[in-house]
């Protein structure tokens, strides 16, 4: 379900200040309804870098960039609002995206949001946590107390 506060609570964890401590490259990657291994590449590689990656285009050049980005470092990837897809389903798109993570330092960890179980499962997410529903009642508070506290 969209708007439970998936992405929130990411954006909390890349912030805390023992996370930025423990890794060296926290990469933000917001994926929606299109995966796109490329896309996916590059904004990994600007991320690790710490600017804009516009110059490479060939998909083995950025993989290459990013493995040596990446190599013995610990990171956080944080692939938010993965949607499901054939894309996502692909197991060769799967096996590419997770290569260049490979050179990375124990400890290194892949964060995905979702909303939709079985792209998490696609992912091969180990550790899946749902987050529940608001009831009606819950939200019409929280929504009442943040709406009238100015």
């Amino acid at each position: 379900l969209g708007g439970v506060g998936k992405t929130t609570l990411a954006q909390h964890v890349c912030t805390f200040e023992r996370t930025e401590n423990y890794f060296k490259h926290i990469m933000w990657i917001q994926v929606n309804q299109i995966f796109s291994v490329h896309g996916i590449y590059r904004q990994m590689l600007g991320a690790a870098l710490g600017e804009p990656c516009h110059e490479f285009s060939n998909l083995d050049t950025l993989q290459m960039k990013l493995e040596a980005a990446l190599r013995g470092k610990r990171f956080l990837l944080v692939l938010d609002d993965v949607w499901t897809g054939k894309d996502v389903n692909d197991e060769y798109k799967l096996d590419q995206l997770c290569s260049p993570l490979k050179a990375g330092d124990t400890g290194s960890k892949v964060l995905v949001t979702t909303r939709f179980a079985d792209a998490a499962k696609y992912l091969g997410c180990h550790s899946p946590m749902q987050i529940p529903d608001l009831n009606e009642m819950d939200f019409y508070n929280l929504f009442m107390h943040y709406a009238l506290r100015a």
